[in-house]
């Protein structure tokens, strides 16, 4: 075995055993979460860290992120200078989160994928072409669709041949509308608010059809 090889499985040995310890102490990490939210008036710069750090620990795990960003909108309940710092901490985590997980996918399974999966299957080698001239546009449009699960999608477009450029690109505007609502739909069930929480629902399925708009 290569030392190039022998690097990758070492690294996939550490990815998979962050996702159980993840898995296992998930408990943990909630309650820990829980405990920041009772003292966000008092720690803003420590609960604005710990909820970045754990959107990405939760992105490169695979645990879901939806929640965190609902947690985020409930703990800054108060106006639109609080909905700003929640958009900015919820958006900065997710954008951290899909990079760093969009990068250990590409490292630990472009090549496979490139080697052994595209001359086989003629239809994934198309989308792997399409994607690679539309990179930024199809990114945008991949995000802005909340219901595409948003960690498997990070390593599976790290695995195509889009450009990392484009993926970042594409990452940071195409999040902003979704995180967005997610953020409002978090305030409006830490708040209580039924018109908070139909702006949010709405505006994930506004969200959806302009997703699919952009993608055709």
């Amino acid at each position: 075995m290569q030392k190039r090889d022998m690097r990758k499985v070492v690294a996939a040995v550490f990815w998979v055993g962050l996702i159980i310890c993840a898995l296992i102490n998930k408990e943990t990490l909630l309650g820990i979460l829980d405990l920041l939210k009772n003292n966000a008036t008092e720690n803003v710069l420590l609960v604005a860290l710990a909820l970045v750090c754990a959107k990405i620990i939760g992105a490169v795990t695979l645990l879901p992120g939806a929640p965190l960003t609902l947690l985020t909108g409930s703990i800054f309940t108060g106006g639109f200078g609080q909905f700003l710092i929640a958009l900015a901490i919820a958006w900065i985590g997710n954008v951290l989160g899909a990079v760093a997980a969009f990068y250990i996918g590409r490292y630990l399974f472009r090549e496979y994928l490139s080697d052994k999966v595209l001359p086989k299957y003629p239809r994934v080698k198309e989308f792997d072409q399409k994607i690679a001239k539309k990179g930024m546009l199809t990114v945008i449009a991949i995000r802005l669709i909340p219901v595409f699960p948003f960690n498997i999608i990070n390593y599976l477009l790290g695995i195509t041949c889009v450009r990392a450029k484009d993926y970042i690109l594409g990452t940071a505007i195409g999040l902003i509308p979704g995180t967005a609502a997610f953020v409002v739909l978090g305030k409006g069930l830490g708040a209580l608010s039924p018109i908070t929480l139909g702006m949010g629902i709405v505006g994930l399925v506004v969200l959806s059809y302009i997703g699919k708009k952009i993608d055709q």
